[in-house]
């Protein structure tokens, strides 16, 4: 995989914390810490966890060159994504 692609980048700070870990640099290492980060954040009993493991699917996925729909791939897992801003306020508040 490469570099993170910008419709992603919103989102590695956030996914860094819950996943205990500096943020992000590639999609390989953004992947590999949403599974960390949705852990943990079902660990605390956030709701909307499982949505972290679905949209690294989704990046992995994009990132395998036998994929033409590269962009809807990553947009789909983007909109996973949109929660987690609060999943992480709310997981700061609990750790």
């Amino acid at each position: 995989m490469s570099a993170l692609p910008a419709l992603l980048t919103p989102y590695t700070d956030d996914i860094a914390t819950a996943a205990g870990t500096r943020p992000a640099a590639s999609s390989a290492e953004f992947v590999t810490q949403l599974g960390h980060a949705a852990d943990n954040l079902d660990q605390a009993g956030i709701t909307g966890a499982d949505s972290l493991n679905t949209a690294a699917t989704l990046i992995a996925e994009a990132g395998d060159d036998t994929h033409n729909d590269h962009t809807a791939l990553l947009q789909r897992a983007a909109r996973h994504l949109n929660e987690v801003p609060y999943m992480v306020d709310e997981y700061r508040l609990m750790v």
